[in-house]
């Protein structure tokens, strides 16, 4: 099991990686698949939003299957219980 710290280092990682690669596919394919010139500045503005859309999108997901893994760890200590 990771410590909170290993756990932030991963999750800073995996956020700095994605913003790199989706910069450098922002400045590559806006232009080359649409015609839409983008500047650097512009086009870590774009990557921005979409990071921050992507890491709230991670976030309730997790906390949704942690919430349906709580309510069956649950059940299953009632069901043992009741037994």
């Amino acid at each position: 099991m990771q410590s909170r710290k290993e756990s932030l280092v991963e999750r800073l990682c995996d956020v700095a990686t994605g913003f790199g690669i989706s910069w450098i596919l922002t400045l590559t394919v806006l232009p080359g698949l649409y015609g839409y010139e983008v500047s650097l500045s512009k086009g870590a503005e774009i990557t921005a939003i979409f990071t921050t859309v992507s890491i709230c999108r991670g976030y309730l997901w997790r906390r949704f299957f942690n919430r349906i893994t709580e309510r069956k760890y649950k059940a299953m200590r009632f069901t043992v219980r009741g037994e």
